[in-house]
């Protein structure tokens, strides 16, 4: 089987991906610095953008829905869908669902490795779904908050 390549798409974008592997095994901390520094920068100057372009697309999609542009038929005026509403939505809801646990019980067990609770939190009898983590947006850090519940 063959399958084009354009290249002006694939090997800009393949020799970026190898410098960065490469200057990550080269110099880690360096690698690391800069790579939050990028993503910082970002960050601060364009975080407006980012929302600014969620809601464009918000909007966007809700005047197409309306308008006459969404009753066009892809397939042409004969084709039928092959899910039914209720299994289009079904299907999307469970792969959604299956997404957030699939993320979450790594992530969990990344966050909790990765921040242990400290000896004093040990001594006190808390429940674990009284914890917390809190993505920290400025340093792009997790910490843990307790928001603690005593058993008496």
């Amino acid at each position: 089987m063959q399958t084009s390549l354009r290249p002006l798409v694939f090997w800009p974008t393949f020799l970026i991906l190898l410098a960065a592997v490469i200057a990550s095994y080269v110099d880690l901390d360096a690698f690391l610095a800069t790579a939050s520094a990028l993503n910082d920068a970002v960050l601060t100057n364009f975080s407006w953008l980012f929302s600014l372009g969620s809601v464009y697309l918000l909007i966007m999609a809700v005047v197409v829905y309306f308008s006459p542009l969404g009753r066009i038929r892809i397939g042409g005026r004969d084709a039928t869908p092959l899910l039914s509403r209720l299994r289009w939505f079904s299907i999307t809801l469970c792969t959604t669902l299956a997404v957030g646990v699939l993320f979450w019980t790594t992530s969990r067990s990344i966050i909790t490795w990765a921040h242990p609770l400290p000896a004093v939190w040990k001594r006190v009898r808390a429940t674990p779904c009284c914890l917390q983590c809190r993505p920290c947006f400025c340093t792009g850090r997790s910490r843990l908050t307790p928001f603690t519940r005593y058993r008496r």
